[in-house]
C-alpha cells in the first residue's frame, strides 16, 4: 500500500493528460495517492493482536479511529464462535465470524474474527479453555 500510494502520484500526473477514462483515472490516482498515504497506510503499522495467560487484546482499523478490544479470561463465563451471513452485491453471500465473549457480570464484547484474529484464534480458545471458560461453536458448520 505504501509503494502503491507513492507510485500513484507520478503515474497520475502523466495519465491526467490523456483523454477519456484514462485521464480521469489519472486524476483519481493523483488525488487518491496522498489520501491513501495519510489515511490508510499508517493503520497497517498500528494493527496488532496480543494473547497471554490473562486474555487477549486486539486493535484494528484506521489510525485516527481504531477499534480496540481487551478481553480478560477471568471475567468470562463463555465464548461463542458465531457467524453472520449477509447477501452482498450481486447476490454473493458473505460470512463474517465473531467471538461472542460473555462476561460473568456484564454483557461482554462481540469481537470480529478477521485475518489477524484467525492466526491467533486457536491460542485464544486454548487459553480460555484452560481458564475454565465454556467454549461454544454456534456457526452451524458455516
Amino acid at each position: 500500500m505504501l509503494l502503491a500510494s507513492v507510485v500513484a502520484v507520478p503515474a497520475g500526473w502523466f495519465l491526467r493528460k490523456k483523454s477519456g477514462r484514462v485521464g480521469g483515472f489519472g486524476w483519481v490516482m493523483l488525488i487518491g495517492g496522498p489520501i491513501m498515504l495519510v489515511a490508510v497506510v499508517p493503520g497497517f503499522w498500528s494493527d496488532f493482536i496480543k494473547v497471554d495467560e490473562q486474555g487477549f487484546e486486539l486493535k484494528t482499523g484506521f489510525w485516527f479511529a481504531p477499534t480496540h478490544y481487551k478481553v480478560e479470561f477471568d471475567k468470562l463465563s463463555s465464548i461463542a464462535l458465531t457467524a453472520e451471513t449477509r447477501t452482498g452485491r450481486r447476490g454473493r453471500k458473505e460470512t463474517s465470524y465473531f467471538l461472542q465473549c460473555a462476561e460473568r457480570a456484564a454483557a461482554g464484547d462481540k469481537v470480529p474474527v478477521g485475518d489477524m484474529m484467525k492466526v491467533a484464534l486457536d491460542e485464544i480458545l486454548t487459553r480460555a479453555h484452560d481458564k475454565g471458560v465454556v467454549l461454544m461453536d454456534q456457526t452451524n458448520g458455516q
